[in-house]
């Protein structure tokens, strides 16, 4: 993380932003440092950006310190609040003491929801430009997971391979804040014993819905399907409402899924990897999800699935997909959303492997 608290606190608005929860805390951590404050000091205030007015957050900011040389107001969860609402709120007119600090936390969303989501961080980065503000997008280095990861290892006393560590990003979805509270639970499990096995990840570490997902879609494409169906139970062993979680989880993360694939088969047929992928071929990509932006460990489980994948099998896939979000929404007939899952992942299943699929 690059981050410069010092230069950041010399602005009356600081924008904190990016996909890590582990980044952004220590990012407002730092910032507390260089003002010498802590979490329950008297002229320091935090609120989510729903519970108040954008106008009030400047009224509070704006109060004379008592105890500091600095007011600050903590903003959690920018994004519940549009940019257009703060548009008269003049926070460009905050005095010298005031000091506005909006962090702009992820939110629970669909695909369509997380597109709004982007549009309204841009519009924020550029309202808080326009005010003279500061805005920190903060991003992840080369290595930075893996690093930490070892990291806590180490902290632990254990050891664990580059193999072990790789597992535990896939699993995690390369997520930084996941794997360290993950890598943490597995180190504990282990108790005295020295190093960290696959084996102890994979019965202690929680997996993103995104890898669970990527592991059904995996068993249809490696003609496994009756993994494909297990893992497919799995997720749904653990939720009260199995359509809700098939119509808003497993559904949609299949939909990314082969809209990753697609642009993986893209860059295959081009003999290029996502990373360094011509004009050419990233003017295809979709905004969202863009496999050219997606961490290493996805581009290269994308770039490997993709390489034995026909292409008109594939679409074939994406008119199944469509089938099954039609029964799910009433448009064709259905006996309920898990026979829809089931019916769609064996039917892409018989389209990727014309011959039997079950062994």
């Amino acid at each position: 993380m690059s981050f410069d608290a010092k230069k950041a606190v010399k602005h009356r608005i600081i924008l904190i932003s990016g996909d890590e929860a582990t980044l952004r805390a220590r990012a407002v951590a730092a910032l507390l440092t260089q003002l010498e404050m802590v979490p329950d000091d008297f002229d320091l205030e935090t609120v989510d950006a729903d519970q108040v007015s954008a106008a009030e957050w400047a009224a509070r900011a704006a109060t004379t310190p008592f105890l500091a040389e600095r007011r600050v107001l903590i903003v959690r969860h920018l994004l519940r609040l549009g940019a257009d609402r703060a548009k008269n709120a003049q926070l460009d007119r905050l005095p010298e003491h005031a000091l506005l600090i909006l962090v702009a936390d992820e939110e629970i969303a669909d695909e369509d929801k997380q597109r709004r989501l982007a549009t309204a961080l841009t519009a924020w980065k550029k309202l808080v430009t326009t005010a003279g503000g500061h805005v920190a997008d903060l991003t992840l280095t080369v290595g930075t997971v893996e690093k930490e990861i070892r990291d806590v290892t180490t902290r632990y006393g254990k050891k664990i391979s580059s193999t072990g560590i790789r597992l535990l990003v896939e699993m995690t979805g390369s997520s930084l804040s996941r794997a360290l509270d993950e890598v943490e639970k597995v180190a504990l499990f282990v108790g005295d014993a020295e190093n960290i096995r696959e084996a102890d990840i994979r019965a202690v570490a929680v997996p993103s819905i995104e890898f669970n997902v990527f592991k059904v879609v995996d068993g249809v494409l490696k003609n496994d399907i009756r993994s494909a169906l297990a893992q497919m139970k799995t997720l749904l062993s653990g939720t009260k409402d199995p359509d809700d979680r098939v119509r808003n989880n497993i559904v949609p993360q299949v939909r990314r899924a082969l809209r990753l694939l697609w642009q993986a088969k893209l860059c295959s047929e081009a003999g290029v990897g996502p990373a360094n992928a011509p004009e050419s071929v990233t003017r295809q990509f979709p905004e969202k999800p863009n496999l050219g932006r997606e961490k290493a460990w996805t581009q290269n489980t994308y770039m490997e699935a993709a390489r034995s994948l026909k292409r008109q099998r594939l679409v074939r896939c994406f008119a199944i997909l469509a089938d099954a979000d039609a029964r799910l929404k009433g448009g064709l007939p259905a006996f309920s959303a898990e026979e829809t899952c089931e019916r769609m992942l064996l039917e892409m299943a018989a389209v990727l492997h014309p011959t039997p699929v079950m062994r």
